[in-house]
């Protein structure tokens, strides 16, 4: 499941990246990473970090549903194996996934708003 998530995400980035009429060197550049670490991330084999999600949502003006909202809605989560994958993270990484829902949230208020 996790690798069709990785697969599919890489696609939006690459779709958005060339509506922009970029290359993969000048976003890589833009995130501060090698052009072939973004080049894994469009081709879905490498995990993305949240704030390089964060990053390329605010440079492409899209929130994190955009990036990722089809993806989520296509596959159930079992709210157990979710509960189950926070339980094992140690106190810095429940904080990182505290303040990525915070983010989700805040996107999904202002989505809200703006309808």
């Amino acid at each position: 499941m996790a690798e069709k998530i990785y697969r599919e995400l890489g696609v939006k980035i690459a779709r958005l990246r060339m509506r922009g009429g970029m290359s993969q060197s000048q976003v890589a550049g833009m995130l501060h990473i090698a052009q072939t670490t973004y080049s894994n991330y469009e081709n879905g084999t490498h995990k993305i970090p949240l704030e390089h999600l964060r990053q390329l949502a605010l440079f492409y003006q899209v929130s994190y549903d955009d990036l990722l909202g089809s993806i989520a809605e296509n596959d159930e989560i079992d709210e157990q194996t979710v509960m189950n994958k926070l339980s094992r993270l140690n106190g810095s990484g429940k904080h990182k996934v505290m303040e990525y829902i915070d983010d989700l949230s805040a996107n999904d208020q202002g989505d809200k708003r703006r309808r």
